[in-house]
């Protein structure tokens, strides 16, 4: 059966079709994507942006000729899910929920506006959002691994490597037959994007990747022996699978001392100051208490991670985390548990 014919005798269809495709996208990447260690893990990302915006322009473009759109924004669809899926995984994977959650929630949000949304250059419009935004998600994760080096200069030339991109995007559906009240609300997010990003990562809203915490836990002891770690468990220790609503309880003596492990894992070698962090929740005032900031020395390859230890006294019982940041301000990932004394 002819496609075209079949989506131009069922017009009402398109639309379900989209959804469907995006949906497919979206559930592919997921099931399908590489390991965090992968190498190739940054190029699929980059291949996704550049078929979509390849797509994107071409559905803009085709408006003043005889070209059909309706196979090539299909196929867009399924790239476009493909992409925003890689990006919440990815950032998911990077970040902890507690502390980025409003990353999260702006993207899940662009995803749910664009596909409520009826009208196709409203679509359209949410679509290029969402896609500048992506640009920006990708370059701030690839250029540290073009450095090899996590840090504030890095993150600010991404921002200014993110700009071009879509500074570039932009300027080339500018010459488009797309209406103009959107080109001027897509230029005016141009300049104000950027600003939100900065804000973003002063609130440690971004999380430090390309880094992303793997294995981690809180134990009796850790000790390293060359590049092998042995990891003795606590004797008094009530795990539960949803960690992150219902932390980990532990039952040690007062002045007990615990240790954290931590494996960082990145698609490439990466150098950056890592500190683990202890912060006691105060109940009273409802607020994380800074208790101890420990850095470590990073040691072993990507393949089984970046890994590092830290030990603390415990003198006070009640809610507990350690967050695991680069620079001692961009999160990577944390661990919460529940500490009582014997």
């Amino acid at each position: 059966m002819n496609s075209n014919s079949f989506l131009s005798r069922h017009p009402r269809l398109i639309p379900f079709i989209l959804t469907f495709s995006f949906v497919c996208g979206f559930l592919f990447d997921i099931y399908t994507l590489p390991p965090v260690t992968s190498i190739f893990y940054p190029f699929i990302g980059v291949l996704y942006a550049t078929l979509v915006g390849a797509g994107i322009l071409f559905i803009l473009f085709s408006r003043q000729s005889s070209f059909s759109t309706q196979k090539v924004r299909i196929v867009v669809s399924f790239f476009f899910g493909s992409l925003l899926s890689y990006l919440l995984v990815y950032y998911g994977r990077g970040g902890s929920l507690v502390l980025h959650y409003p990353l999260f929630v702006f993207l899940g949000s662009g995803l749910i506006f664009h596909e409520i949304s009826k009208n196709q250059d409203v679509k359209i419009f949410l679509e290029i959002i969402l896609f500048t935004v992506a640009l920006y998600l990708l370059a701030i994760f690839n250029y540290p691994l073009l450095e090899g080096v996590v840090n504030n200069k890095t993150f600010f030339l991404s921002i200014v490597v993110g700009f071009g991109l879509s500074l570039a995007f932009f300027l080339t559906l500018c010459l488009s037959s797309f209406e103009k009240k959107y080109k001027i609300l897509l230029g005016f997010f141009m300049i104000i994007f950027p600003a939100l990003l900065v804000f973003a990562y002063n609130k440690n809203i971004i999380p430090a990747v390309p880094l992303t915490l793997g294995e981690s836990g809180i134990y009796k002891k850790v000790e390293k022996r060359n590049s092998e770690y042995t990891l003795i468990p606590l004797e008094n220790k009530i795990e539960h699978y949803f960690s992150f609503w219902k932390p980990d309880e532990i039952i040690i003596e007062k002045g007990e001392q615990v240790y954290f492990y931590g494996a960082l894992l990145t698609p490439a070698p990466i150098q950056t100051e890592i500190s683990h962090i202890y912060e006691q929740y105060n109940e009273k005032e409802k607020i994380w208490e800074r208790k101890g900031v420990i850095p470590y020395p990073i040691s072993g390859g990507r393949e089984k991670g970046y890994r590092g230890y830290s030990a603390k006294t415990i003198t006070e019982t009640g809610l507990w985390r350690v967050r695991v940041a680069a620079d001692e301000k961009r999160s990577i990932g944390l661990k919460e548990f529940f500490v009582t004394f014997k």
